[in-house]
């Protein structure tokens, strides 16, 4: 039987700030490991350090001690350009806010990530369209941000976390801004391009409806993060 490939390798993480009144510890000791195309979902209360989890999971914050993998590959001791490069290669983002560009059409959003790589070729444009073809989109190719629902905005979003087929795709509250019907669609949309694309999905959120449609199910409080769903060992 061929071993899965591990894409995230967590380790006695811990993330601490330093504040006015001293030491704040967000992250306590946390330990994951996501194989490829594993979908988790984390919930937790505000302020329980799912978004700081995100930041140091994504090379946007270093953790304050443990370690983190990514296909292999430690993060800790990386110089801050090789983070870049790494976030640019290896890791997609979704945001609350989908933070298009007014000024782009909707392709041109789509494409923005592979301009830190050099420039587009027309396969990455194929792509982009045929991502945005997924979704729903393929008659709004040279349509404005503000030409678009709050739903269709978000999903741009997706495709553009997609274009650079991440082995991470991570997700802070992306439903949180829509109402249930396009929540339902986002949610379903980032599920199903996870398991499509072989892209491993972390999403932070406050809904109890989209967490229970994820195959893992995390909790983050105090610090501490705990599974709430069984995982079969791997073999």
């Amino acid at each position: 039987m061929t071993e899965p490939v591990v894409t995230l390798a967590v380790q006695d993480l811990v993330k601490n700030y330093v504040t006015a009144t001293g030491t704040l510890t967000v992250l306590k000791n946390v330990n994951l490991r996501l194989n490829r195309g594993e979908a988790m979902a984390v919930t937790g209360p505000s302020g329980s350090g799912k978004s700081s989890l995100l930041f140091v999971l994504g090379a946007m914050e270093l953790p304050t001690s443990g370690q983190i993998e990514l296909l292999g590959q430690r993060l800790n001791g990386l110089t801050e350009t090789q983070l870049a490069e790494l976030r640019q290669q290896r890791i997609g983002f979704v945001f609350q806010e989908h933070h298009l560009l007014p000024q782009c059409t909707v392709l041109e959003n789509v494409l923005i990530p592979l301009l830190a790589g050099g420039g587009t070729k027309p396969d990455d444009v194929e792509r982009a369209q045929q991502l945005l073809d997924r979704v729903g989109l393929q008659d709004r190719f040279d349509h404005r941000p503000s030409q678009l629902s709050g739903g269709e905005r978000q999903r741009v979003a997706v495709c553009r976390a997609l274009i650079n087929q991440p082995a991470l795709l991570l997700a802070d509250e992306p439903t949180g801004n829509l109402d249930r019907t396009n929540a339902d669609s986002i949610g379903s949309l980032l599920l199903d391009l996870s398991r499509d694309t072989g892209s491993s999905l972390i999403c932070v959120t406050h809904s109890t409806e989209l967490a229970a449609r994820f195959p893992r199910h995390a909790d983050l409080r105090d610090g501490v993060l705990h599974e709430l769903t069984a995982v079969a060992p791997t073999k």
